[in-house]
Order: C-alpha cells, then structure tokens, then sequence
C-alpha cells in the first residue's frame, strides 16, 4: 500500500466514525494504521485507541 492509499483508506475510516458505522473488524485495521495516521489527528488517534500521554500506557507489571 502507498501513503496515498493509507491516507484514503483512513479517510474512509474517518467517515465511518463520523457516521457511526464503524464495524469492530474496521476499528482493527484503524489500529493497524494508527503508525500512518497524523500526531494531530486526535479524532482518529482516540478512535484507535491510541493513548494521549505516554504514562497512559500500562504495561502488565504496572498493574500488580
């Protein structure tokens, strides 16, 4: 895939959030392009569940 096709295909995920019809399999490939996605895009970062500060991520010994 090209950043053009990333980019379109992320656009067309964007429209699917927006419209409230994203599908759980849709929101996997989001993550799986969360690397392509803009640091500013935050609609699209929160969608694929990407953490706004680095300390939001908890690894498993953080937990214990």
């Amino acid at each position: 895939m090209t950043a053009d096709d990333h980019q379109a295909r992320l656009e067309y995920l964007r429209g699917e959030i927006r419209a409230q019809r994203i599908s759980y399999g849709e929101l996997i490939e989001l993550q799986g392009l969360a690397s392509k996605i803009d640091p500013s895009d935050v609609e699209l970062l929160e969608a694929a569940g990407v953490p706004e500060f680095e300390e939001e991520v908890v690894t498993k010994g953080d937990s214990e």
